[in-house]
């Protein structure tokens, strides 16, 4: 039952790691995350100026 177990729970992290790469590998996360991060630096300058 725990081999079983563990079993599933490899597959589970195998198959959400290949969606998790194919997600950063994509363009609209590189643009998305590169807005946040300007977003950030920003919000960062106000609040130092």
């Amino acid at each position: 039952m725990y081999v079983l177990f563990l079993f599933a729970r490899a597959l589970i992290v195998s198959f959400a790691g290949a969606k998790v790469r194919r997600f950063f590998n994509s363009a609209n996360f590189s643009a998305t995350f590169f807005q946040v991060f300007l977003r950030g630096i920003v919000k960062w300058l106000e609040i130092r100026g």
